[in-house]
């Protein structure tokens, strides 16, 4: 299998603020890790919403906090 160097990711630095598309290096997998290609993907419109700041309870989950 051809595995690609980089990718496109969608990337949030600070919540309230628009997301952006950055490529990143893709990582080989490690021991009992899988790597998968994804062909197409969404975002729900509720998520995005909390993404954007809409509702601020949620933004240490988001951000990893």
């Amino acid at each position: 299998m051809n595995i690609p160097k980089k990718m496109n990711a969608t990337v949030r630095y600070e919540f309230d603020r628009p997301l952006q598309i950055e490529e990143i290096d893709v990582k080989l997998p490690e021991a009992n890790q899988v790597l998968i290609k994804v062909v197409a993907c969404g975002v729900c419109h509720t998520y995005l919403r909390t993404y954007m700041g809409a509702d601020a309870r949620y933004e240490k989950w988001y951000t990893g906090g």
